[in-house]
């Protein structure tokens, strides 16, 4: 008798649970009740929800995906190869992000940008071991005492909690934090997440920071036939989170030919221009050619003499970890003499993780020993 109560009240605390609709909206937050339970197409999750099962998509289902996203102006074909989701993605977020990219969004004004003048490092990233998490936080120790306030915290995709405790510990530590989603520029990855999951992070991490970028690594212009909508989806996202965030929209120079891949929301605070603080870049210069495409504040991304596109290892030729650094740090006074907004300094010279010369290079603080460098 005690065990069919117990199972009774569990099973009212599952029909009770909230799930997200397939039918997601961008603005409100809808509830929906938990489907009846189908153990033909459903499994049993925490908590005892219902959760559907996906297999994975068998060569017709990826056939129709690719024709459905053909046949959708805002989506990237690219971007939505069904050979690159997770089995969930296939069935149901492309959908989602159709809609959202032809979606009407709110209009929205610009938040004030609290971090004007200021220089960035990045990036922090979710540690996986207690040495990550220690380097990091030496790293971060040392570069505050080189005069750095503010840190980029990037989301590659880990689970919720996890992004939110390294935010707000980065802000315990007195840091000012911008945050962007940002995932590694792999074939195999895609900016085209469950978006449930994309909003619950803006939700646990943006009330603890100062802006977010739209663009970054895997999300960033270059990768987009067009990557003004996602900008634009990300924003309102945002927004939603946080309405006094500042967003940061993206200028990408495309070298060689200097031809601008812009993404600037509507309510964007400042652009971060990507590409063009390499060695023989004029900022004035830069300037005049950024202007063609936006009027709003600029920031500058810094990752040292070589364009990004070319940094795997190219700019460390004839420079020591020494001769970098410091070269960044004449870079960032260049720009923010020239009266632009902030500097974002990429820590590792540009390219995500690689080995170099028999020495193991990192953009993320958890593995840079910048600390150590004389």
């Amino acid at each position: 008798m005690k065990l069919t109560f117990l199972f009774a009240a569990i099973a009212c605390i599952a029909y009770g649970q909230r799930t997200v609709p397939d039918t997601l909206s961008l603005w409100t937050r809808p509830v929906s009740r938990a489907p009846k339970f189908d153990g033909r197409r459903m499994r049993r999750g925490a908590g005892g929800v219902a959760v559907p099962v996906v297999k994975p998509a068998g060569e017709f289902e990826r056939a129709r995906l690719r024709q459905a996203v053909a046949a959708s102006d805002g989506v990237d074909t690219r971007m939505l190869r069904a050979t690159q989701y997770d089995p969930e993605a296939t069935s149901r977020w492309p959908a989602w992000w159709r809609r959202a990219l032809a979606a009407d969004l709110p209009e929205l004004s610009p938040a004030p940008l609290t971090i004007a003048g200021d220089r960035a490092i990045a990036e922090v990233v979710v540690p996986r071991s207690d040495s990550e998490a220690s380097n990091q936080e030496a790293e971060l120790a040392a570069l505050w005492q080189r005069g750095y306030r503010d840190t980029l915290v990037v989301w590659r995709g880990e689970p919720v909690p996890r992004v939110a405790r390294l935010v707000r510990r980065v802000r315990a530590l007195g840091w000012r934090v911008l945050f962007a989603h940002g995932p590694h520029e792999l074939p195999s990855s895609t900016p085209y997440i469950n978006a449930e999951k994309l909003r619950r992070v803006f939700d646990a991490c943006l009330p603890y920071c100062e802006a977010v970028l739209v663009h970054w690594r895997k999300t960033s212009g270059p990768h987009w036939s067009s990557p003004s909508r996602y900008a634009d989806v990300i924003a309102a996202l945002a927004r939603d989170a946080n309405p006094r965030i500042a967003v940061i929209g993206e200028v990408y120079v495309k070298q060689p030919g200097y031809e601008l891949v812009t993404a600037v929301p509507g309510c964007a605070s400042a652009v971060l221009v990507v590409n063009a603080s390499s060695a023989g870049a004029r900022v004035n210069g830069v300037r005049e050619l950024v202007r063609k495409a936006t009027d709003a504040p600029l920031g500058v991304l810094i990752i040292g003499p070589r364009p990004y596109y070319r940094t795997l290892g190219a700019g460390r030729v004839d420079m020591t970890d020494a001769e970098i650094r410091d070269w960044c740090h004449n870079r960032e006074n260049d720009f923010l003499a020239a009266d632009w907004s902030f500097t974002i300094t990429l820590a590792g010279d540009g390219y995500g993780e690689r080995v170099f010369e028999g020495r193991r290079q990192s953009d993320a603080l958890t593995k840079s020993q910048w600390r150590n460098v004389r």
